[in-house]
């Protein structure tokens, strides 16, 4: 299946993408179009919160267009499996890409690692503007006084916001403990294939349809890594049960069906993030940014919000817990 929106104005770029996909026949295609007009009509609320799965049966979706397009988008976006997702949280995913401005569809790929893209630009300018960052130092003791909130002896301070993951949460605040103690979580899986640089896949990014691999990087395409291949595997599945080695082996036969003549990679890499996210299911009870702690503010993807454990949910938070301290200020 291939995808394009066309650079028109909205709502015409996705109309015309999905009009023009390929893979899907005018049925598939027509009940696509159907859905995101009745998900608009109803300004993208699903009351009640149901599965993906179950919201997908109710709008009898086809089967080959929920394989090919809802069931990776929703894997992608919430790294949840469709039986399990939030199909509100999903909602909010599309109001904010598909059906939004032309340029919220885009699919940006970024030609450097996570760090040099976002936080460390950020540290810099917080240390540009007179602030410390102390990195490499694990906080273990968060005691609040009198005085005011201290952390590992240092302080007081008035405010604390917590970005922590949210399972170091009651080692820290153990009254916060019953804010995310009911959380599931769900794993990634990247393997890293090392072929001889002049192996290329054809695009810097291609999904597997009913493959081990849910998505195929071109590192050499991306970051200037030539020949390196990064597949990822989001949420649980069968995969989790294999061993690395069949793992890598089953990826590299899928990379084999897209690369002609594709040699025995030279190095290959598995990592495995247990606990990469919280399982995003419907009606999820997650924390408020403004804890009952006087001072003390949470930040990070679980908090409450319309986006599923992303980087652009973990922003938000962080944007809201800091507005959150200034209004407190005003007071």
């Amino acid at each position: 299946m291939r995808l394009v929106a066309p650079r028109l104005p909205a709502p015409l770029h996705t109309l015309a993408a999905l009009l023009f996909a390929t893979g899907l026949d005018w049925r598939e295609k027509w009940a696509a179009i159907r859905l995101m007009h009745r998900l608009q009509r109803r300004q993208f609320r699903i009351t009640p919160d149901v599965s993906v799965a179950t919201w997908l049966d109710h709008n009898k979706t086809p089967s080959r267009q929920r394989r090919l397009l809802w069931g990776p988008l929703c894997i992608a976006a919430l790294n949840t499996p469709i039986a399990n997702a939030s199909a509100q949280v999903l909602a909010n995913v599309l109001r904010d890409s598909l059906a939004a401005s032309r340029e919220a569809s885009d699919l940006l790929l970024p030609q450097v690692d996570l760090s040099a893209l976002f936080p460390e630009p950020a540290a810099a300018f917080i240390t540009q503007r007179g602030s410390i960052i102390h990195c490499g130092q694990r906080v273990t003791d968060l005691q609040r006084t009198d005085q005011g909130w201290r952390i590992d002896g240092q302080g007081p301070f008035t405010h604390v916001v917590l970005a922590v993951a949210a399972y170091h949460l009651a080692a820290l605040v153990p009254e916060l403990q019953g804010e995310v103690q009911h959380f599931t979580w769900e794993p990634i899986v990247t393997s890293y294939l090392t072929y001889p640089a002049s192996v290329r896949l054809p695009q810097p990014m291609l999904g597997v349809a009913d493959g081990t691999a849910q998505w195929l990087f071109d590192r050499g395409h991306l970051c200037g890594q030539a020949g390196l291949i990064a597949a990822v595997i989001s949420a649980r599945g069968r995969h989790l049960d294999l061993p690395t080695a069949e793992l890598e082996n089953r990826i590299h036969a899928e990379i084999a069906r897209i690369v002609p003549h594709l040699p025995t990679p030279l190095r290959t890499q598995t990592i495995t993030e247990k606990r990469a996210t919280f399982a995003c299911t419907p009606n999820l009870r997650r924390p408020a940014t403004q804890t009952t702690v006087p001072g003390l503010y949470l930040a990070g993807d679980y908090v409450a919000g319309d986006y599923p454990a992303t980087i652009e949910g973990a922003v938000r938070s962080g944007v809201n817990a800091a507005q959150s301290i200034l209004d407190s200020m005003d007071d």
